[in-house]
């Protein structure tokens, strides 16, 4: 099912999760530009890129390897803030924000993978169910 990632909540809070990040990031000095910079950047910009890509997908089974593709960009970007506060390129008060919604953004997204989640299984129990209707055998 084809759906419009401008319709989920989770591709909204990734998005303005980047606005955010990237002002401050800019900030960092130049001599991580290549590279904490660069990787929190990549890491940021798959949030809404995997959610926007995986919409558009037709199944919720094709859609949720993109889901999982952004929790894992979320937990590299956990480190990365971390790192960046540790290293004094990022102030603790941005750094509890970010971390703030970056939480909520992951707790939103592991939603809708449970509940994507569960109907597939719901799908392939229908299946299943259907072909032993029809005396096909189930393995």
């Amino acid at each position: 099912m084809v759906r419009s990632y401008e319709n989920l909540d989770v591709f909204h809070l990734a998005y303005a999760f980047v606005i955010k990040l990237y002002s401050l990031v800019d900030k960092f000095p130049e001599s991580e530009n290549k590279n904490l910079v660069l990787q929190i950047k990549r890491a940021a910009i798959s949030l809404p890129m995997n959610i926007a890509e995986g919409s558009s997908r037709k199944t919720d089974r094709e859609f949720l390897p993109f889901l999982s593709y952004a929790f894992g960009s979320a937990k590299e970007l956990e480190v990365s803030l971390k790192l960046s506060c540790d290293f004094g390129f990022l102030q603790k008060t941005d750094y509890n924000e970010l971390g703030q919604e970056l939480n909520l953004f992951v707790c939103k997204l592991v939603g809708l993978m449970r509940y994507l989640e569960k109907d597939v299984l719901r799908q392939k129990k229908e299946v299943a169910m259907a072909k032993v209707s029809r005396g096909e055998i189930v393995w």
